[in-house]
């Protein structure tokens, strides 16, 4: 049997089950993504491999993936080596908080009190 066979006969097999998760209700493209982290070494690929692989769109593999995880079949996880920053935390920012002058302490807070600020 050649490597040809051999890939052949391989990719019939992915196309099976990706047909076999279509025709359970999962989405296609779902489907296709599930099979190929399945297959992946440490089931780990980014979101910029799979686009590359299936030869699809960064949002349909973006949507599958929120399919994936809504659905309790894959996990996201920051790569170690992102560049993406982290969202910022619920709240107020650091200089809203101090003092315009830069001096570091709480910024004097104002206060209602009938009919002007105080």
């Amino acid at each position: 049997m050649t490597q040809q066979d051999c890939q052949r006969i391989a990719s019939g097999l992915v196309r099976e089950i990706v047909e076999l998760a279509v025709r359970s209700g999962m989405p296609r493209m779902a489907a296709r993504v599930h099979v190929d982290l399945l297959l992946s070494e440490g089931g780990r690929r980014t979101a910029a491999e799979l686009t590359r692989r299936l030869k699809v769109s960064p949002t349909s593999v973006s949507v599958a993936e929120n399919f994936l995880v809504q659905q309790g079949f894959v996990r996201r996880k920051r790569a170690a080596d992102s560049r993406r920053r982290r969202p910022r935390r619920r709240g107020r920012r650091r200089s809203d908080r101090t003092s315009p002058r830069g001096n570091g302490r709480p910024r004097p807070t104002r206060s209602w009190s009938g009919s002007r600020w105080t």
